[in-house]
């Protein structure tokens, strides 16, 4: 997935990996910035339900405002491989 483009986002590196997604790093040239972009796995993104969860994940982060909170900036349930991209923060995790 490295060096490739989803859309307009070049996928840089992976940040993290977990049991639905895996999130990288990505660059928007247009907008001139960094976003991370979570990328659902294959096996969930053809199964309904494991669709139904990332859909409503999407739907709920995106509407929760707080200054803690990273914003949604583009969702892509219908796209090959389905995405989420968020505001890219550095500095580590949160662990």
């Amino acid at each position: 997935m490295i060096g490739t483009r989803i859309r307009q986002y070049e996928i840089l590196e992976e940040l993290g990996k977990g049991g639905m997604a895996t999130v990288y790093r990505a660059y928007h040239p247009a907008m001139e910035r960094y976003v991370a972009i979570k990328i659902i796995h294959r096996a969930l993104a053809q199964d309904e339900a494991g669709m139904e969860r990332f859909r409503q994940e999407a739907r709920l982060i995106a509407r929760l405002e707080h200054p803690h909170l990273l914003p949604v900036y583009d969702y892509s349930p219908d796209h090959d491989p389905p995405y989420i991209v968020m505001r890219y923060l550095e500095g580590g995790t949160l662990k």
